[in-house]
């Protein structure tokens, strides 16, 4: 097989990335760095992973959002081609419609095999002859003439007429693609009017076929259209060109967001179609960009002097997002941990020792100074009741006098250490020592200790130091008693991960305090 050209696919602009050759016995084809496009079209599928409570999607245009297209040759070289000869000519019928872009004429001579072959310009004009390239449609259309090797010359005010073939060495070439019946003949004379056929010869035909992409169209999605090039694509770019860019960056960030809209997977494909023997250089770099989950109301937790999980409905995706941003604000409600003189409960599952309360009073020691000068609100007492019970809390000075009233609460049944708050009645701060006391007015119930009965203790604290807020265990704002407004705040990422259904991050502070998060994002990167 005669090696193929490389000029052939530059003729159009279009770069030589790679050679496909398929051979046979009677043809070869070559596709000049470009892929065929088949009847159902070039797919480039866009697929990005789901996420749970998706809302909305993003492009960050890093890849440049387009779709590069250029048309790419394919090449056919046929080893012999049907030729009649009648009338002084040789007539290749071409009913298919084939695109001709090469014939090699073996044995081309003028009246008869005794003159010498004819293989070039220059064998044309010593025997000062021309070759005529002439077309028509159908049977019924008159023959045009196209080309003359050589041309005809210019004559007063008439131009070169019937340039642009070129024959050397067997091969006559065109300078685009012949669709259309062709007819050869060898004429005299130096005009077109005078032009004469004579007797000629032809042994041997064979042909190169360059085939064009044709009717190319960009389709994304089922059928919404971004782009088409009716007709020849590569004889409708603009000289130099080497192909066309399609911006895709909206209508692909629409078709995304549909799909996150109407609940179904977070894909879509390009699809590029063409006419038959198409063949097109395709490239599509997958769009770089971000899944978000985003929530614009205000999602409130109230932390009241225990951990708090996050409010929000939906669980969380088991993916970790790259990133998670919020506007906080949050407002201190008077209350506060008294941390010195609180204990941490238990761990749940953890075995744990105690006291049993019954209608005999179990007391608490505090410091001397433990409670001096402080306005208590609330006691937290750790622990349960198998059965429930009603139980009395109460201060009382160091001797055993009772002081003020009890606060009470009733407990229902439980089998696992809880913090149960009392709500003590108000009262100015406390002048004294006191120790806190606990009686059950009915059941009884189990207060766990460790060395002594465990408690939390909340005071009334107008003012208090600013205190530090945190998510899971980690630091996300200090707050004064003035409270904070922070936009924008970037939020720790493994703590909105649902690594178990209904998982929920926790919010935890000394203080007691309303949080609110507002148009809280989560993104993840694609």
């Amino acid at each position: 097989m005669a090696l193929i050209d490389q000029t052939l696919a530059l003729e159009y602009g279009v770069p030589q990335t790679e050679t496909l050759i398929v051979e046979d016995l009677e043809w070869t084809v070559t596709y000049q760095g470009g892929e065929p496009v088949p009847p159902e079209g070039l797919t480039r599928t866009v697929q990005w992973a789901p996420v749970r409570g998706a809302t909305s999607v993003v492009l960050d245009g890093q890849t440049g959002e387009t779709a590069s297209i250029a048309p790419a040759i394919i090449i056919e070289d046929i080893n012999t081609v049907s030729v009649d000869h009648f009338d002084k000519r040789a007539v290749i019928k071409n009913l298919e419609k084939k695109p001709y872009k090469q014939l090699t004429l073996r044995n081309l001579r003028r009246d008869n095999p005794d003159n010498p072959e004819l293989t070039s310009f220059n064998d044309l004009r010593d025997a000062s002859i021309r070759l005529l390239v002439a077309t028509r449609e159908t049977n019924q259309d008159e023959w045009v003439p196209l080309f003359s090797v050589p041309r005809v010359e210019k004559k007063g005010e008439i131009p070169p007429m019937l340039e642009g073939a070129t024959f050397s060495n067997r091969i006559l070439s065109f300078p685009y693609t012949l669709n259309s019946q062709i007819r050869i003949s060898l004429v005299t004379q130096e005009t077109l009017e005078d032009f004469d056929a004579v007797n000629m010869f032809l042994g041997q035909v064979s042909g190169k076929l360059n085939y064009v992409p044709t009717d190319v169209q960009l389709t994304l999605g089922e059928s919404q259209l971004l782009w088409e090039m009716p007709g020849s694509f590569a004889l409708s770019m603009p000289a130099g060109s080497v192909g066309v860019r399609v911006p895709i960056e909206l209508a692909l960030k629409n078709d995304l967001q549909a799909a996150i809209d109407e609940n179904r997977d977070i894909e879509t494909a390009l699809t590029l179609t063409g006419g038959a023997n198409s063949s097109v250089i395709f490239s599509f770099a997958q769009p770089s960009g971000a899944v978000l989950r985003e929530h614009p109301d205000v999602l409130r937790t109230v932390i009241e002097g225990e951990d708090e999980p996050f409010e929000i409905e939906d669980d969380f995706d088991v993916e970790m997002p790259d990133s998670v941003v919020a506007d906080l604000y949050v407002r201190y409600d008077g209350l506060r941990i008294l941390e010195e003189l609180s204990d941490m409960a238990p761990i749940v599952g953890t075995s744990t020792s105690g006291q049993v309360v019954r209608t005999t009073p179990v007391t608490r020691e505090l410091p001397a100074e433990g409670l001096m000068n402080h306005d208590v609100a609330k006691i937290g007492l750790i622990g349960w009741s198998h059965e429930g019970c009603e139980l009395d809390v109460q201060f009382t000075s160091r001797d055993g006098q009772l002081i003020g009233e009890a606060g009470r609460v009733t407990l229902i049944a439980e089998a696992t250490p809880a913090i149960h708050w009392v709500d003590m009645p108000p009262r100015n701060r406390l002048d004294q020592a006191v120790h806190i006391q606990v009686s059950a007015r009915s059941g009884q119930f189990f207060w766990v200790s460790q060395d002594h009965p465990l408690l939390r203790i909340v005071i009334r604290d107008p003012n208090p130091d600013p205190h530090d807020l945190f998510i899971d265990d980690t630091f996300i704002a200090q707050v004064p008693a003035e409270g904070i407004d922070i936009p924008g705040l970037s939020l720790p990422v493994h703590a909105f991960t649902g690594s178990t259904p209904g998982a929920r991050p926790h919010l935890s502070s000394s203080l007691f305090l309303t949080v609110d998060f507002t148009a809280l994002t989560l993104r993840y990167n694609r």
